[in-house]
């Protein structure tokens, strides 16, 4: 299983002239960019690291090296829900501050390598998609369940598919027949209304597997709500860089960014002004890098 860290040299040099004593990780995913920050910031004291897959933390772990004057705590769960527990957090001090804090948004290569995870539309495997297993419903309850209008809007706001209404209706014609439980007989039900060229084809439905995943797992809705606790946190000097890859989370992101800078009277900068982008080496090695933009908010020193 091959990973390779989203935008690792912009992340670096985010925080490369800043003194980083606490940084907070809330999409630790298999630890490439904690074990780099850790690397460049030796006077690090506490780095949390989140996660809501069991396996990839347990990955990190075993993968991350601390030095002496380092402490590494790990949690299982989701960011959003764990963010607002920092403040009342012993390791962070009294008031809790963070130094930098990095969320790196959407699915890991460890979930769409394992195609029993139905996260993947060339791998055959239970439609569940749920980042932690042990909670909520899963994609097949959603396929299943949501009405039309309910799915048109799934498949257009989370997946920017060309043709909403089609799909949704051709889901609930072929749920009618037959439930739909796994990956296969999803792409099945799709089939006719695809772009019959091979690439559109597999970009159509990348785009449909992405909406189903963002609806079972409420990203946008927990990022939304993480932003501006993550953001107040941040001691001055202090950092929040976010890694997103679809066009949803970058708006909520951009926005949320610009709204907090203009009501924090001058203490925090939006110091991304454009996103940060792969550049041409990185989109060929790391063809997951092609849709990834970062931006970053900073409290004045």
């Amino acid at each position: 299983m091959s990973h390779i860290p989203v935008l690792m040299v912009p992340v670096l040099k985010t925080f490369r002239k800043r003194t980083v004593t606490t940084f907070f990780d809330g999409t630790l995913g298999l630890g490439g960019h904690a074990a780099a920050l850790l690397g460049q910031h030796p006077e690090l004291q506490t780095y949390i690291g989140v996660d809501k897959d069991e396996r990839a933390l347990a990955i990190a772990i075993a993968a991350t090296t601390v030095n002496d004057t380092t402490t590494l705590n790990t949690r299982r769960g989701c960011y959003g829900d764990v963010t607002p527990t920092l403040q009342r957090d012993a390791l962070l001090g009294s008031p809790a501050r963070l130094s930098g804090a990095l969320l790196d948004l959407g699915v890991s290569s460890l979930q769409l390598d394992d195609g029993a995870r139905g996260f993947s539309h060339s791998r055959y495997g239970a439609l569940d998609m749920r980042m932690d297993d042990s909670l909520g419903m899963t994609a097949a309850d959603v396929v299943q369940t949501y009405s039309e209008a309910a799915l048109v809007r799934v498949l257009g706001l989370y997946g920017d598919v060309r043709k909403p209404r089609r799909l949704a209706r051709s889901l609930v014609a072929a749920r009618g027949a037959a439930p739909l439980r796994t990956t296969t007989q999803l792409v099945a039900a799709l089939e006719r209304h695809l772009p019959r060229e091979p690439k559109g084809r597999r970009r159509e439905l990348a785009k449909v597997f992405q909406s189903l995943r963002i609806a079972v797992n409420a990203e946008l809705e927990v990022l939304r709500g993480a932003l501006p606790p993550l953001a107040a946190l941040l001691e001055r000097g202090g950092a929040l860089a976010v890694i997103s890859f679809h066009s949803g989370e970058d708006r909520i992101v951009k926005h949320t960014f610009a709204e907090l800078a203009a009501g924090s009277g001058g203490e925090l900068l939006v110091a991304t002004k454009r996103p940060v982008v792969a550049d041409e080496a990185e989109r060929e090695a790391n063809p997951r890098s092609r849709s990834a933009k970062l931006r970053v908010l900073e409290r004045r020193s």
